[in-house]
C-alpha cells in the first residue's frame, strides 16, 4: 500500500514539473518583444529598398551606377555631386558616409564591397575599390594633399598634388585607417587598425602601424 502511494506520488511530481507555465504578463512581454524587433527589422528594410530605388532611378545625378541588391543603411552625405560614382551589386554602404569626387575624378566601388560607419571617400582623380573589399568604421581614403611648401602662403591658396588609390579584390582595412594618395594595396592585403597607409603594397601583405609597414603575409603561418 505504501509503495502504491509512493508511485501515485511519483507519477503526479513528474506531471505536475514536466508542464511549464508562464505567467499572463510574461507572454504579454514576449509578444511585445518580437512585435517591436518585426517591425524595426520591417522599417529598416523599407527605408533601405527606399534609397535604393532612389538612386537607381536618379543615375547620372549623385551615382553614375548602382548596381543590384545595394543596400544603404543611411542617406550618404555628397561633398560635390558629379554623377561619378559608381557602385558595384550587392555591395553595403553604411551610415554616415562621406563621399566627395571631382569632375575629372572617378569613385569605382566594386561588387560585394563593404563600406562602414563613417568613412570618407574623396577623390580628384580616382579611388578604385575591387570586388569583396571590406573597410570598417571611420576609414579616410583621399587621393590629393594640400601643397604646403611655400611658408609665405597660405596652404589653401597652394592648391592640391593627386594621385590615384587603387585597392584591389579581399582586402580587409580596419576601423580608422587612413589611406594617402597614390597608394595601391594589391590583392588580398590586410590593414591593421588606426594605421596610416603612405605606400603601396603587394598582394596579401599584412599591415599596421604609423606609417604602415609589413608585418607577414597571408598564408605565413599556414606553411609552418
Amino acid at each position: 500500500f505504501g509503495r502504491g502511494r509512493s508511485c501515485g506520488g511519483c507519477r503526479r511530481k513528474v506531471r505536475s514539473y514536466g508542464r511549464i507555465a508562464y505567467p499572463p504578463h510574461r507572454i504579454m512581454q514576449t509578444i511585445i518583444k518580437y512585435f517591436w524587433k518585426l517591425l524595426w527589422f520591417a522599417k529598416n528594410r523599407i527605408y533601405q529598398k527606399i534609397l535604393w530605388l532612389f538612386y537607381k532611378a536618379s543615375q547620372g545625378g549623385f551615382f553614375k551606377k548602382v548596381g543590384a541588391g545595394v543596400i544603404f543603411f543611411g542617406n550618404p552625405t555628397f561633398g560635390s555631386v558629379e554623377g561619378n560614382i559608381s557602385v558595384g551589386d550587392k555591395s553595403l554602404i553604411g551610415r554616415k558616409i562621406f563621399l566627395s569626387c571631382s569632375k575629372d575624378g572617378e569613385i569605382t566601388i566594386g561588387d560585394h564591397c563593404s563600406i562602414n560607419t563613417g568613412c570618407h571617400l574623396v577623390a580628384i582623380k580616382g579611388i578604385r575599390i575591387d570586388r569583396g573589399t571590406l573597410i570598417g568604421e571611420y576609414v579616410s581614403i583621399r587621393d590629393q594633399n594640400h601643397g604646403f611648401e611655400d611658408p609665405n602662403m597660405l596652404v589653401l591658396e597652394q592648391g592640391f598634388s593627386a594621385n590615384p588609390i587603387v585597392i584591389e579584390e579581399d582586402c580587409w582595412i580596419g576601423r580608422s585607417v587612413f589611406i594617402r594618395a597614390g597608394v595601391t594595396l594589391g590583392k588580398g592585403c590586410v590593414v591593421g587598425a588606426n594605421s596610416v597607409v603612405t605606400k603601396s603594397f603587394e598582394p596579401y601583405s599584412v599591415i599596421a602601424g604609423i606609417p604602415a609597414h609589413l608585418i607577414r603575409h597571408r598564408g605565413d603561418k599556414l606553411e609552418h
